[in-house]
């Protein structure tokens, strides 16, 4: 999956929406980066992803877009509101 990132993030990048676990993220134009990255939230039980967090170090961003790659464990999966209900606490 590519995310290209415009501008200046000033810090993490948020992907939302993700079912996928993720295996590595990188810059395109660096494949030998590693991007730390985690991913916050979500309730599994309900089917419902948390959304990941990928760091962008400004001193690696390009001029106008930075193409980051994240590899993923199987086929990408997107979240489409299916979740369930929550029907008591």
């Amino acid at each position: 999956l590519y995310v290209f990132v415009l501008g200046d993030p000033r810090g993490q990048v948020a992907v939302k929406g993700l079912c996928n676990r993720v295996e590595r993220v990188s810059f395109v134009h660096d494949p030998a980066s590693t991007l730390g990255h985690q991913t916050i939230g979500g309730a599994s039980w309900a089917g419902v992803p948390g959304v990941l967090w990928i760091d962008v170090p400004s001193a690696a961003l390009r001029p106008h877009a930075t193409a980051v790659r994240i590899d993923l464990a199987e086929p990408l999966r997107l979240y489409r509101g299916e979740g369930l209900a929550v029907t008591q606490n």
